[in-house]
């Protein structure tokens, strides 16, 4: 539960940082004309495109894809493997027990 909750606080981090850059005001990118021609042309335009793709590559695929597995998927996938286990052990009369205490073939 804790880890799910991490991870829902990081996105939602994420998310406000998201709001604020381009949303809050507190960033202004007022172009003197804006249209395509002009934009194509001036080369701070591909600076703040290439900065922008850089900011989505680095919030979009690294933060969320790490987040969401570390925290979401990752848990998720072990908790349903682990059921599976513990299926197929009921299924075919194993029992669960503790493997470390037993001895091992060929030791000793």
């Amino acid at each position: 539960m804790r880890r799910l909750v991490v991870g829902l606080v990081v996105i939602a981090l994420v998310l406000a940082g998201i709001y604020i850059f381009f949303w809050s005001g507190l960033f202004r990118f007022d172009p003197e004309e804006e249209t395509f021609w002009n934009l194509l042309h001036q080369k701070g335009h591909w600076y703040l495109e290439m900065f922008i793709s850089g900011v989505e590559t680095i919030l979009f695929d690294i933060v969320i894809g790490l987040v969401g597995w570390r925290y979401l998927l990752k848990p998720y996938i072990a908790k349903r493997q682990a059921n599976a286990v513990a299926e197929d052990h009921a299924l075919h009369g194993i029992d669960d027990h503790n493997h470390a205490t037993e001895p091992r073939v060929g030791s000793g």
